[in-house]
């Protein structure tokens, strides 16, 4: 009986052992951490400053009052309380002050704090900015809070504010941290477990895509057999590194060799694709890998000094936490829970498997992810498709000519789909247009397309104005060797800067009103969902009446009357679009009510 507690017993505290060893983190390796971190955000500010004004400001396209009467509540925004120029600037500056200071390492955990509340609220402030790289990094900031990020390599370290410290710091916070990584990982190569990825054909299809590949990414696609290595390659890899992440056996040369692998992994990303700051965010989360044995083997501290990188007495880890223990300990174990929770139901959801709970729970899981900015979708390039797609806000001039205002009023032509540039003025406007294209963020096409007629009007002279424009997507379909098939156009939205009515998921609903340019009706009727529905009026611009019928499903039906400039009137009946009777002769000069 005592030797069955004995084997018992020694079997727990083996399993506490290993759990230690694995979710330990060493103290400098902390340190990378931190300064990966603080250098992949000021990074990412400044790429975002470039375009200011235009995608945070009222003089942008996502003006306060649109972005108030567009997004939800939970989408809380210190961004979002003022839409002057200077007001964000601020904002931006203060951040970037948190960002330095987390970086020197000067009073880490107010700055880990304050960078990660401003970077949630920049997040809110621009739904269609926001990429799986900035989510990652918001996670990695908020769990920054709850560590010792600044025990070694910083101010606070040359101070000698954290003497009592254990070289491996184990805390939940450690394991919290360690697990989102492990997750992003994981759930990133699970869902790629599909038909692209298994038949090796995926790299293919993401570097034809021209918005996002590279220049040595598409260079590649004259090498298909390299492509379907990479592909099963890299699959393999987010499949089984997660796992190998945690092992601290055989002195953690195991876990070292799966840190040396995904690092080498991200850098052909970056080389090959546009991914913003997702594999400079991931590189600094892999740095919490690297073991003691890792940083002995450096030897660091015989070239840095002993003033940054001072040791350690053996201590119970938590000591320095001044809000106690308890506190960070629900935190993490909150945050832990509510992680896998959302992942396995992503992962559900995008499997199109039942999900075991009811709608009203999964709504509020959904909230709770929105407010804290934790909602976790790691399914970047899982299910390319066979396309390639390209983006153009065409319009006409007075003379006829089409320009694309996404390109500073390049000419195109829609039979040639080459004459459309695919590249974005840069990676954030990148990604706006490919938000765009989805139905979660239709309802901003509106503002954006606006904002880009807006743009060319104030620039250009009155001959050159523009009254209406399209936002439309060239599909290339592509046969399985890469070439392209027909030219399919899909128009997103069209704005009429002379028509006034609302919108609901980017779509025209409800009444609607078409003027002139001398400002007499052109037109007037209801849609719904984007397609005309109800009695429509057309008039001609001296303002006499040209057409009046009724609409259903975006089709003439039932009875229609037109008149021409005489007032002479004709009329046929319609059935879903054609009409079933012969048109009667002109009717003498009418008076119909307007």
């Amino acid at each position: 009986m005592r030797s069955g507690m004995q084997f018992e017993n020694s079997l727990i505290q083996g399993a506490q052992r290993s759990w230690r060893d694995a979710f330990s983190i060493d103290l400098r390796s902390l340190a990378l951490f931190r300064m990966g971190l603080a250098a992949t955000l000021l990074y990412n500010l400044a790429t975002r400053s470039r375009d200011l004004v235009a995608m945070y400001t009222d003089s942008g396209y996502l003006p306060v009052a649109t972005w108030r009467a567009t997004v939800d509540v939970s989408f809380w925004s210190l961004h979002g309380l003022r839409g002057e120029t200077t007001f964000v600037v601020f904002l931006f500056l203060l951040h970037a002050v948190a960002g330095v200071a987390l970086l020197v390492g000067y009073r880490a955990r107010l700055a880990s704090c304050l960078a990660w509340l401003l970077l949630v609220s920049l997040h809110h402030r621009n739904p269609l900015l926001l990429s799986g790289g900035d989510v990652l990094l918001g996670m990695l900031l908020f769990w920054s809070i709850m560590l010792p990020t600044d025990a070694r390599w910083s101010v606070a370290a040359w101070r000698g504010k954290y003497t009592d410290l254990p070289q491996r710091y184990f805390s939940a916070a450690s394991c919290g941290a360690m697990l989102q990584v492990f997750l992003m990982y994981l759930v990133t190569g699970l869902s790629k477990c599909n038909e692209a990825w298994w038949s090796g054909d995926a790299l293919f299809r993401v570097f034809h895509f021209e918005l996002i590949a590279r220049p040595l990414g598409q260079s590649m696609l004259g090498m298909p057999r390299l492509l379907w290595w990479l592909t099963i390659s890299a699959l393999f890899l987010e499949l089984s590194s997660p796992w190998l992440l945690l092992i601290s056996k055989f002195r953690y040369r195991i876990r070292l060799f799966a840190v040396v692998s995904l690092i080498a992994l991200h850098f052909g990303i970056e080389l090959t694709m546009q991914v913003l700051i997702f594999s400079w965010v991931s590189l600094s989360g892999l740095m919490l890998f690297l073991p003691t044995t890792f940083w002995d083997w450096c030897d660091v501290e015989r070239w840095l000094g002993s003033s940054l990188s001072r040791n350690s007495t053996a201590a119970a880890p938590g000591r320095h936490d001044r809000w106690g223990r308890p506190l960070i300990l629900l935190v993490s174990i909150f945050a832990i829970s509510y992680a896998f929770t959302y992942n396995l139901l992503f992962l559900a959801k995008f499997n199109d498997l039942p999900v075991p709970i009811s709608a009203g729970l999964d709504q509020g899981i959904e909230r709770v992810g929105e407010v804290f900015g934790w909602t976790q979708k790691w399914n970047m390039f899982s299910k390319p498709k066979r396309h390639d797609f390209r983006f153009a806000t065409v319009a006409t001039l007075p003379n006829g000519q089409l320009v694309d205002l996404l390109h500073d009023g390049m000419p195109v032509s829609l039979d040639d789909p080459t004459t459309v540039d695919p590249r974005a003025a840069s990676q954030r406007w990148m990604l706006t247009l490919l938000h765009l294209g989805t139905a979660q963020h239709a309802k901003f096409l509106p503002a954006v397309t606006n904002y880009w007629m807006r743009q060319w009007n104030q620039s250009h002279p009155e001959s050159e104005q523009i009254d209406l424009v399209d936002h439309i997507v060239l599909v290339r379909p592509l046969d399985p060797q890469g070439n392209p098939m027909d030219l399919e156009i899909r128009r997103l939205i069209q704005v009429d800067r002379h028509a006034s009515g609302g919108y609901v998921d980017g779509q025209p609903d409800g009444p609607w009103e078409f003027r002139y340019p001398n400002g007499q009706r052109s037109a007037a009727g209801e849609f719904r969902q984007g397609k005309k529905v109800g009695t429509w009026t057309t008039w001609y611009p001296d303002g006499t009446l040209e057409s009046r019928g009724a609409y259903e499903n975006d089709q003439f039906e039932g009875p229609w009357e037109f008149y021409d400039e005489q007032g002479r009137c004709v009329r046929e009946v319609y059935r879903a679009g054609k009409s079933t009777s012969p048109p009667t002769s002109p009717a003498a000069p009418t008076s119909p009510p307007e």
